[in-house]
């Protein structure tokens, strides 16, 4: 993507981030430079940044309210009696979250908890008065309100990402067929599907933010291969609902499907998915060909013939989107689309005003995949009894923490794999017929001096789940350890950007399968500079679908080791840092060991 405005005004940025703190608001530090594709470009970032805060407190005047919320906010729907859909509460948490506006955020998220029906999931339908007329969830939903908890865990920190897991959890259980992984219209039907739910660039960072990255991938491929069965090859329109073959079911391209363009643009610029890239691109060759202030609120499928006329934001936001796929339509969307987009009165309709203001912030750079760093606060450490709760800060760099266990690499070797890990894993030093060697720390660690523990290396499919990992035992002789009382666990990490999984294996006998079982752990994403992980225990989750399943409480009480894994395979490269480990809020800890050594 071409490089615009890298050079800003030094009193331009200081003011957007002084009215970001007071207001809540965006920042032009929130902006970002797409990898892939193109966006808006008007040569006036700050001119940008201020009208988008602008459209944004009139969107909140409009469409939110304390009115029937229980104490809380709601997005309300004037057009209809003031009620409110679970649609517009996901609409309105990611905005909230992207305008950096945290106690809109938090109201929002409450009011969506009165609401929840029996699976934990938001019923869809809410009348002014608060009361369910419309029970059950909604997919869309619930897909926007887990992605904007991930979102705000990277804005705030806190407890957000732990809050999204579960919700994640949730909606891989309840809105998705697991036998062919498609996308139910809630958690109480599933006669069709929406294509406009089809959300892979949030998907991708359900599997990364759970470890689950194998089943989202498969959500994903039955999503595209739905889609691409349904479409209109030539233009890209599909129609409202399809069958879980694909197959039309009326040919109409109307409100739902109208956010198409909107979901796998996301999926373009973010990720460079070429499925995405694909479906955009017919896309805007379509909706350019019929110019941006032609867009209409409904089309044939087959034909690609109006069956709308009314003009609006809600088909034109999300058409715009679509120019973003290549330096082809960069005119378009710069003197065209995003003006058109732009120029729609907000005191329209919620549905109108909520896609226009989605749309525009993709389109001019304000909608990133991952927003700023994800830096949590850190609980005071709870002090028990025996030892501490360091279990190791490296810097003795030697391989032995302080509890006694020692550092260890793995790998799938042992599954017929051949993924590779340094240092070696005691599989590789056995293959190779070599004395097995100690792991070792490197340098620097976290404080730019010291050590850390790290692991490089690669993960191939020769073994179809493959691995690579390190970790270390808890005591030595490896023992179990009670870490059920404990409050969380924090450590350092860096790395190469990928994900990961820290997991703590335990030797309780209800894990019918051991060590290769279901543990309990929580997925990561590595950045490349020095982050503290603050985890609590009660954010670790077994990984669904597979393996025994465990009491939380019961596989703590007997932990064994803490390791840390690859999530997904292929991986061409691995890069891993970890440094000062320490549990915290025990009502116990192990007697620290004596002086440590390297053992080989």
């Amino acid at each position: 993507m071409m490089k615009f405005f890298k050079i800003f005004f030094n009193f331009c940025v200081i003011f957007s981030i002084f009215y970001s703190a007071i207001f809540g608001a965006l920042s032009l530090t929130d902006w970002v430079d797409y990898s892939n594709g193109v966006q808006y470009a008007n040569g006036n970032l700050n001119a940008t940044v201020n009208d988008l805060n602008n459209k944004y407190n009139l969107w909140k005047s409009n469409y939110v309210t304390s009115s029937g919320a229980g104490g809380y906010q709601r997005v309300m729907r004037p057009e209809d009696g003031n009620d409110t859909v679970s649609e517009g509460i996901g609409y309105g948490m990611l905005l909230a979250v992207y305008f950096n506006d945290k106690t809109l955020f938090d109201n929002l998220w409450n009011y969506k908890q009165l609401k929840n029906d029996g699976q934990g999931l938001m019923n869809w339908h809410i009348d002014s008065n608060g009361n369910v007329i419309g029970a059950g969830s909604a997919s869309d939903a619930d897909f926007d309100i887990a992605f904007a908890l991930l979102k705000a865990q990277e804005r705030w920190g806190g407890t957000y990402g732990a809050t999204a897991n579960s919700e994640i959890n949730k909606i891989a259980t309840q809105d998705i067929n697991a036998s062919d992984y498609h996308v139910k219209p809630g958690d109480a039907w599933d006669d069709y599907e929406y294509p406009s739910y089809f959300m892979p660039a949030f998907f991708r960072q359900f599997g990364q933010a759970t470890g689950t990255t194998t089943f989202w991938n498969n959500v994903i491929s039955k999503c595209n291969s739905n889609l691409s069965a349904a479409r209109n090859s030539s233009n890209g329109l599909v129609d409202e609902t399809i069958t879980h073959t694909g197959g039309r079911r009326y040919d109409n391209y109307k409100y739902n499907s109208c956010r198409v363009p909107w979901r796998y643009a996301t999926d373009y610029v973010w990720n460079g998915d070429s499925f995405a890239q694909g479906q955009i691109n017919l896309m805007a060759g379509f909706f350019n060909g019929k110019g941006a202030s032609n867009i209409v609120d409904g089309y044939d499928v087959a034909t690609g013939n109006n069956t709308g006329s009314i003009h609006n934001a809600a088909f034109t936001g999300p058409a715009a989107c679509a120019m973003m796929v290549s330096s082809t339509y960069q005119n378009a969307l710069n003197n065209n689309f995003y003006p058109e987009t732009n120029n729609f009165s907000i005191p329209s309709t919620y549905y109108n005003a909520s896609l226009q203001m989605l749309s525009l912030i993709l389109m001019a750079g304000y909608m990133p995949a991952h927003i700023g760093s994800s830096d949590t606060p850190t609980p005071t450490p709870t002090g028990g009894t025996g030892g501490s709760g360091l279990l190791d800060d490296m810097e003795d760099g030697n391989n032995q923490n302080n509890w006694g266990g020692y550092w260890y690499t793995y790998d799938d070797l042992g599954s017929s794999g051949n993924s590779y890990v340094v240092p070696w894993s005691a599989a590789r030093w056995q293959a190779s017929g070599q004395a097995e060697q100690p792991f070792f720390m490197q340098s620097p660690g976290r404080t730019g001096a010291g050590y850390a523990a790290r692991m490089t290396g690669y993960v191939t499919t020769t073994f179809q789940y493959g691995f690579v990992g390190m970790g270390t035992a808890l005591l030595d002789p490896k023992g179990p350890v009670d870490l059920s009382s404990c409050t969380g666990v924090k450590f350092w990490y860096k790395g190469d950007g990928k994900s990961y999984r820290v997991k703590i294996p335990s030797s309780h006998p209800n894990f019918l399968q051991g060590e290769g079982d279901n543990h309990y752990g929580y997925a990561f994403v590595s950045g490349t500079n020095w982050t503290q992980m603050d985890l609590l225990m009660s954010s670790l989750t077994q990984e669904p679908y597979w393996g025994t399943s465990v009491l939380r409480s019961d596989a703590l009480s007997m932990a064994t080791d803490i390791q840390f894994q690859t999530v997904g395979q292929p991986q061409a490269s691995i890069d891993l840092w970890i440094d000062e480990i320490e549990f915290y809020g025990c009502s116990s800890y192990p007697t620290p060991a004596g002086t440590a050594t390297d053992t080989p």
